[in-house]
């Protein structure tokens, strides 16, 4: 890379910390087309997606080809941020390569039997909280092609009771719950100059959300809406089928450059029935989905063997569709649309610093989240369809500053074949999270300098080992 093309990012890093830092707040509804959570490094945390490791790749249906593990490939980590735990591991079965992955947590699961003889009476409940939340997957690759499937199942709250008081049997569910099966494909291919990794995805999201009542075998109420304090759970049934590609152009000068593009689609389908008593409602046509293309470009440079730097730059463009439901037993009825054009850049600078070459480096990277803005137009619709139709322009202000985030580790590789990668958000802590009070506090308190310095010396700690034998 000559000079011209250094200073050209040099500049892209300064004006993406500048900008990301002045950048207003902003708040509006936009796409989302769901993925499952990826195995991913810490490197890759801290420089946001720039830098990374094998962690990255093991699981990746473009990328695990480049593990190319001799005996096993494995890893253990906490992530400090989700509070949950990811285990890996992948072994190459010639020809044939194998991984599996999982990533969650273990909370609150508590089974309550009472048996009251004296009064005839008996219960059992069952309670599972959200503290119980995992990601499973397992990757089947050989030649260039890649195949993975896992399942997300994500509780927010699940009580059920099943009670016999005098003769009468009463069962009552509350579930609130999200799974989410998920299949994708993807291989890589030469063309030219160029190395391309398309993928595919496809994946149905369910968000349950039903609450019933049967007496003695009669359902008596029942209803796919559920409140929990404040906040209101619907049922909804999301397909979700996402494809794209990664273009990679051949390294030049110790410079690589990779575009992606993506396009995501979301259809979700909101069905309400309910039932009280003898009377059932059933009303149908409730949409809300979502189609999105992602559009991203990196670009590294290692000028010695000691320091590499990088620059990514992402604008998702988000289409939401929303109604709700257009019918109620049959009979027309009134009902509101509302459709989203959002924009929302990302820009982000890495680098990475050997303090000892192959033996310890320092990763370092800021990322400016400017957000969405964009255009909603909003419908009212009659039960006659007379529609009344207002477009906006939303941006927002809220005087506060963007969503950025600064990000600081290191990874140490212990021996030849271990490392040892660590995310420690002391540099976001002070300029993102810390507060200069005056108060002394005890290690238990979040504000004030000991508050602080416990905070950020043992609190925002994530790490993780890798072996690969």
């Amino acid at each position: 890379m000559n000079m011209k093309n250094v200073k050209i990012m040099l500049i892209c890093s300064i004006l993406t910390i500048v900008g990301g830092t002045l950048f207003a707040q902003m708040t509006m509804t936009k796409a989302d087309v769901p993925s499952l959570r990826q195995p991913y490094s810490f490197t890759t945390a801290t420089t946001g997606g720039i830098f990374g490791t094998e962690v990255d790749d093991f699981m990746n249906v473009n990328g695990w080809s480049t593990v190319k593990p001799e005996k096993f490939f494995g890893y253990v980590g906490y992530d400090m941020g989700l509070g949950g735990i990811d285990i890996g591991f992948a072994k190459q079965f010639a020809p044939f390569y194998w991984g599996l992955s999982f990533d969650g947590t273990l909370g609150k699961l508590q089974s309550v039997s009472i048996n009251n003889a004296v009064a005839g009476s008996k219960s059992t409940e069952l309670t599972v909280d959200a503290t119980n939340t995992f990601v499973l997957q397992s990757l089947f690759g050989f030649g260039i092609f890649g195949f993975r499937a896992g399942l997300n199942y994500a509780p927010v709250s699940v009580d059920n009771k099943d009670e016999t008081s005098g003769g009468v049997r009463t069962v009552t569910k509350e579930e609130v719950y999200t799974v989410f099966p998920e299949l994708a494909f993807g291989f890589n291919a030469e063309a030219g100059s160029l190395t391309l990794s398309p993928w595919a995805r496809l994946g149905l999201q369910a968000n349950v959300a039903k609450s019933s009542t049967e007496v003695d075998g009669e359902l008596t109420i029942l209803s796919n809406s559920v409140t929990i304090g404040t906040a209101v759970y619907n049922t909804a049934y999301n397909l979700v089928l996402a494809l794209g590609t990664g273009i990679e152009l051949a390294p030049k000068d110790n410079v690589n450059q990779r575009f992606d593009v993506g396009l995501g689609l979301r259809g979700g389908i909101l069905p309400s029935k309910s039932v009280t008593g003898s009377t059932k409602v059933i009303s149908k046509g409730a949409v809300d989905s979502d189609l999105k293309i992602d559009l991203a470009y990196k670009v590294t440079y290692a000028p010695t063997e000691k320091v590499a730097l990088g620059f990514r730059a992402a604008l998702p463009l988000g289409i939401k569709f929303k109604n709700g439901a257009k019918t109620q037993d049959g009979t027309a009825i009134a009902y509101n649309v509302e459709n989203y054009f959002t924009l929302t850049p990302i820009l982000g600078v890495g680098a990475e610093f050997w303090v000892k070459p192959e033996k310890f480096r320092i990763n370092l990277g800021f990322t400016a989240g400017l957000n969405p803005f964009g255009w909603k137009i909003a419908q009212a619709v009659d039960a006659d369809r007379n529609k009344n139709t207002t477009t906006t322009f939303l941006f927002n202000h809220t005087g506060t500053i963007g969503d950025i985030t600064w990000g600081s580790g290191f990874t140490w590789n212990i021996a030849k074949k271990v490392q040892f990668d660590v995310n420690w958000e002391i540099i976001n802590g002070i300029f993102k999270n810390f507060t200069t009070k005056g108060k002394i506090n005890n290690y238990e308190t979040s504000d004030g300098f000991w508050g602080n310095m416990n905070k950020l010396f043992f609190h925002d700690l994530s790490f993780l080992i890798a072996v690969k034998l």
